[in-house]
């Protein structure tokens, strides 16, 4: 290579290449990993989140490679590796999920929330998302809540495919969640009290019929039972229940499916509200409690 060569390319094409590189990369608005972090830790959510080192490494390994996209692909791929895909996720799953129990804010529960990333190396390889999360009050352990997502980085490898194998690990974990009974159990058994509450104040009221969108779903939940279809019951229970706690057949009902089902700690609680509905049928149902309780315990619920 001549000299006018050499000059024409350091003081020439080395120049263009590297102004186009700060202009599309580090000219992009970059993300400060420890921002995320704090704005994260400080959002009022119920259950309260405990981040592990291991979710810190995740969101700010996201960031990393966020800014990396947003350097080397002239922006193209960073919004699938944003961090906000986590904090987004998780903050939407506790929000469905717990936003009908009442006043939570009465007991003790948090969610310790681990959430590990891998993502590919280039196309065809696999990014990975795992998630747990692990519900406790004080130092004892309620439920461990699992999930895990898997995409495949596409051809060409200009994104990581991250944001599929989210959807995919959030989907599962919200699908674990919401099958918990344990935690569920544990939920409401924290909100007996509350429930009494309601129950007074409710008393005093006029009686009204069951509203129509509960009574859809105690005709869905009588037809599942009649095709031995326990589960789907249990779950339109549930729902009925969600819209009008007051209804005492429903209490009764979803107390009798968990039975069947063997979600003993499930059923004692629904019993229990219905005692709360009902004390007159306390001594009938009582030692049926006791009963549940201990089985719950027998098989680890």
């Amino acid at each position: 290579m001549n000299k006018n060569k050499i000059k024409f390319y350091h003081h020439v094409i080395l120049p263009f290449y590297f102004s186009a590189f700060c202009l599309c990369g580090f000219g992009c608005a970059t993300v400060n990993p420890d921002v995320i972090i704090n704005n994260f830790k400080q959002t009022q959510i119920y259950p309260p989140l405990v981040l592990t080192d291991d979710t810190k490494a995740s969101l700010k390994s996201l960031v990393s490679k966020s800014n990396l996209c947003s350097t080397l692909n002239f922006g193209i791929g960073s919004d699938d590796v944003q961090p906000q895909i986590i904090t987004d996720g998780i903050r939407q799953v506790l929000l469905k999920r717990f936003k009908q129990q009442g006043d939570e804010t009465k007991n003790n529960l948090v969610m310790l929330f681990d959430a590990h990333v891998k993502l590919g190396m280039f196309s065809g390889t696999t990014t990975s998302l795992s998630l747990t999360g692990t519900f406790m009050d004080g130092d004892q352990t309620i439920d461990t809540i699992k999930a895990e997502g898997k995409a495949v980085m596409p051809y060409p490898a200009i994104n990581f495919a991250f944001h599929k194998a989210a959807l995919i690990a959030f989907a599962q974990f919200d699908e674990n969640l919401r099958n918990s009974q344990i935690l569920k159990a544990y939920v409401y058994s924290k909100a007996l009290g509350d429930f009494q509450q309601q129950v007074n104040t409710w008393r005093a009221l006029p009686k009204k019929p069951l509203p129509e969108e509960a009574r859809r779903f105690r005709v869905l939940a009588d037809d599942a039972v009649q095709n031995k279809e326990f589960d789907k019951a249990a779950n339109f229970y549930e729902q009925g229940l969600a819209i009008e706690p007051m209804w005492l057949a429903g209490q009764y009902n979803a107390a009798m499916i968990y039975s069947e089902l063997n979600s003993y700690a499930m059923a004692a609680m629904h019993m229990k509200r219905y005692l709360v509905l009902k004390p007159e049928d306390t001594k009938k149902y009582q030692d049926q409690i006791y009963i549940w309780e201990e089985k719950a315990k027998e098989s680890n619920e």
